[in-house]
């Protein structure tokens, strides 16, 4: 459809405080939106034309702000959406202004994302987005402060964000694996806590995907009349690790940090006060609190003998 078939309707009364904006208007600023795969069909592409010559305003709004350089509107909110439109030759979109301030925009890319939803590897890096913007607003910031304005704000647990933090920090062939369903997160985070260098733990995220392939065709069938007839692709999980032949290092052996990074692991989710202080203790470590402060947070703690 081209952009000559499609026409604003006229007496459309406006939704809010929206307003149409040509589409050539916005632009993309660099680096800012996480999402990598924007899943752009003609099928949508052809219901957001429709929707358009019913009533544009129907078409949930673009945000962001106004360049005062360039004239241009920097989108905060919406990308994908003018994606769409470009495909479908939609010529406007609606449009409500909202700040420019960074943590502000990361904040909403993390709570009116209505489309597409995010994978791992893109709320990784919008967590880790949020966690420096908020430091960089809030300096005397301590590290269990940011973890929890990052959990708040994207609606995750602590456990979700140490996974995110891991996969942040995993080489970008682990990240890709990811992104292809190939492994989960919780794998991987597991895999990090018992390898010690990056061949090592590519290695055995390697051998992770192979188990999970070969544990999917021992498997028996279920209901194999059912479904489009198409196999699901197998995924390796903190399950497989434990059934497959992935490298495994004895506890004792294991480096100080790699015996710390699984022992949070094991009791992130822990309600008890000796979890809850070893987690602060450990981020308070690997943040900029100063010594008083970490010997306040140790000394003070009350941890009786929990069974």
């Amino acid at each position: 459809m081209s952009k000559n078939q499609i026409q604003i309707p006229e007496g459309t009364a406006p939704y809010k405080k929206a307003t149409l904006k040509q589409i050539d208007e916005f632009v993309v600023e660099e680096g800012f939106n996480k999402r990598k795969d924007f899943g752009i069909t003609q099928l949508e592409a052809d219901r957001l034309a429709r929707t358009f010559q019913e009533d544009p305003y129907k078409i949930p709004p673009v945000t962001g702000f106004r360049d005062r350089k360039t004239g241009n509107i920097v989108i905060t909110d919406g990308e994908r959406r003018v994606r769409l439109a470009r495909k479908a030759g939609v010529p406007s979109l609606p449009f409500i202004p909202t700040s420019e301030d960074l943590l502000s925009r990361l904040e909403q890319q993390a709570t009116s994302n209505s489309g597409k939803s995010f994978t791992d590897v893109e709320n990784a890096e919008l967590a880790d987005a949020l966690s420096n913007a908020f430091l960089a607003q809030n300096p005397e910031a301590t590290a269990k402060e940011v973890r929890d304005y990052t959990c708040g704000v994207m609606n995750i647990s602590q456990a979700t964000f140490y996974n995110y933090a891991s996969l942040f920090k995993a080489p970008q062939e682990v990240q890709v694996k990811v992104q292809n369903d190939e492994i989960s997160l919780t794998a991987v985070r597991q895999i990090m806590s018992e390898t010690s260098s990056e061949e090592e733990l590519i290695e055995s995220v390697n051998v992770a995907i192979e188990d999970a392939k070969a544990q999917a065709a021992e498997a028996p069938q279920a209901n194999p009349g059912k479904g489009n007839g198409k196999k699901k692709q197998a995924k390796a999980t903190k399950s497989t690790l434990k059934k497959g032949k992935t490298k495994k290092v004895p506890f004792a052996e294991k480096s100080y940090n790699q015996k710390l990074a699984e022992i949070i692991s094991e009791v992130v989710d822990s309600p008890t006060e000796g979890a809850k202080m070893l987690i602060q203790l450990d981020a308070a470590l690997k943040g900029d609190t100063s010594k008083q402060d970490i010997l306040a947070l140790v000394v003070g703690a009350e941890v009786s003998n929990e069974a």
